[in-house]
């Protein structure tokens, strides 16, 4: 049988007619869920105060740093799940001002350090600058012209969820979008931060202790007489995954080629998180998981070293 019972989805046509996607769901009430792709959809406000301080000193020295103070409040995510990023998912028809809060996304704080220096070694430089005979030559074609850089980061941490099991979403329909509704905090109240940090909640790590206290939270009931509905905000204030830190460093030198300066070769060494830092990443947020609050991964990736030669003309 014709699930449209003779009617036309909506973005379709029959005769010059368009039907809105609403009424076929009030006219077909056992359709299980319609989603919509593509249409505009949510709000999202960011706010932020930024800082930047540069200055050139003396002997191809040169510094630049930047610090973002920032807040983002959102409502988007895709109802349907097509949209990237966090998918919120408002309860009991509520509608976006439902699930408006920090986003999951946003970063209070990051500072950002940029830094460049030219190596006082070789030619023209304050040491090893004799280049009369053929050994002092020879040794600042190897130790002299290198110039050293960096990019430090740091930034806090990104706001937490905390999710529940789908009993509610199978029963509307929504679980197979990827929805999960929210749970229940516990009375009286618990504590739900443990306030360790992220290498302490690291699994495997002595004596681990989970970085959300699991004892905070309970999940909503599915039962007939029991539906309930998630109190737990889509972020919880206070709850702020741990941060993050980088140094990446770079070694770099120019071989000229011919008697044009804009013929050279550069020989690279670079080096994304020199200091081998083990950055945690966001505790695991599934109240039905057996690692809840705890931190299972890393962020970002271990040391990685590269070395690469260009040539400009």
């Amino acid at each position: 049988p014709n699930p449209f019972n003779g009617f036309v989805p909506s973005g379709s046509s029959r005769g010059g007619a368009m039907l809105p996607l609403g009424n076929l769901y009030e006219l077909n009430p056992l359709w299980q869920q319609i989603s919509t792709t593509g249409d505009p959809d949510g709000t999202s406000n960011y706010n932020a105060a930024y800082v930047q301080i540069e200055h050139r000193f003396a002997r191809g020295f040169g510094f630049l740093a930047n610090y973002t103070f920032s807040k983002l409040m959102e409502d988007t995510g895709g109802i349907d799940h097509s949209t990237s990023g966090s998918n919120r998912f408002p309860q009991a028809g509520l509608g976006r001002g439902d699930v408006y809060s920090l986003s999951n996304s946003d970063f209070t704080h990051k500072v950002v350090l940029n830094y460049s220096a030219a190596l006082p070694f070789g030619k023209g430089r304050r040491f090893l600058n004799d280049s009369h005979d053929f050994a002092s030559k020879l040794l600042d074609k190897v130790v002299g012209g290198w110039t050293a850089a960096g990019v430090t980061t740091f930034r806090s941490g990104q706001h937490l969820s905390v999710n529940g099991s789908n009993q509610l979403w199978w029963i509307a329909g929504q679980a197979s979008n990827g929805a999960s509704e929210r749970p229940l905090f516990a009375y009286p109240r618990v504590k739900y931060n443990n306030d360790v940090s992220g290498h302490s909640s690291l699994i495997g790590s002595a004596n681990s202790t989970p970085y959300i206290n699991s004892a905070a939270f309970q999940l909503a009931q599915a039962l007939p007489n029991q539906l309930q509905i998630g109190d737990v905000g889509w972020t919880i204030p206070g709850l702020v995954g741990p941060g993050f830190s980088q140094w990446d460093f770079s070694l770099m030198k120019n071989f000229e080629l011919s008697k044009s300066e804009s013929r050279y070769l550069q020989l690279r060494f670079e080096t994304q998180n020199l200091f081998n830092h083990m950055n945690a990443s966001n505790p695991d947020s599934n109240l039905t998981s057996p690692t809840f609050g705890m931190i299972t991964t890393q962020n970002g990736s271990p040391r990685l070293a590269m070395i690469a030669a260009k040539i400009y003309f």
